[in-house]
């Protein structure tokens, strides 16, 4: 292990780094199934239950309900203490011991429902990491001490305290592949 430091991810983090999505997505996608509520009504209002009314106000409340279901998971069920790595393989995020509890128990759970109904999917453990050679860009955010590795299947930012952000910026320059581009931000902006 090259360098590691604990931290705490924030609430909304985007989707791509495993969080929930920006305030302004899931805004934006409660707007949209409560205006397709709305309009569901009022088909059914002018229709009748023969027209696409119901259709409508089935897909809103499936659409509103998913949305609850994921900011209970993902905003308030997900672990937010981990612990940043960066090792001779690559960049990772280790969650906490408390989401690899909740990650077996969920697991477990899908496990005995998909024995009850024949059906259902798994459920993933969150565990973010990038291989060196995977790297595709890297943005670092020297006043706010962020850096953000894009590439592979996660994009991961990493949040800094003062004592590891130059340590962990020496690092990833070092090992970056030729062919990913590097951006610096000072502006404290966000990445």
């Amino acid at each position: 292990m090259l360098l590691s430091w604990n931290g705490t991810l924030p609430w909304f983090a985007p989707m791509r780094e495993g969080g929930p999505g920006r305030p302004i997505s899931l805004a934006l996608n409660t707007v949209m199934a409560v205006f397709l509520l709305f309009l569901g009504i009022d088909q059914t209002e002018k229709g009748g239950l023969g027209g696409a009314g119901p259709a409508l106000i089935l897909l809103a409340v499936t659409w509103l309900g998913f949305l609850v279901l994921w900011l209970l998971i993902k905003g308030m069920l997900r672990g937010r203490d981990v612990t940043f790595v960066l090792d001779t393989k690559g960049v990772h995020i280790r969650p906490s011991v408390g989401q690899r509890k909740l990650d077996r128990r969920m697991s477990r759970l899908v496990r005995i429902v998909f024995l009850f109904t024949w059906k259902g999917g798994q459920w993933a453990a969150w565990l973010p990491s990038t291989r060196w050679r995977e790297i595709r860009e890297v943005l670092f955010d020297d006043r706010s001490r962020e850096i953000l590795v894009r590439g592979g299947a996660w994009d991961i930012r990493l949040l800094c305290d003062p004592g590891h952000h130059r340590d962990a910026r020496a690092i990833i320059e070092a090992r970056l592949p030729a062919r990913s581009r590097v951006r610096t931000s000072s502006f404290g902006g966000e990445l």
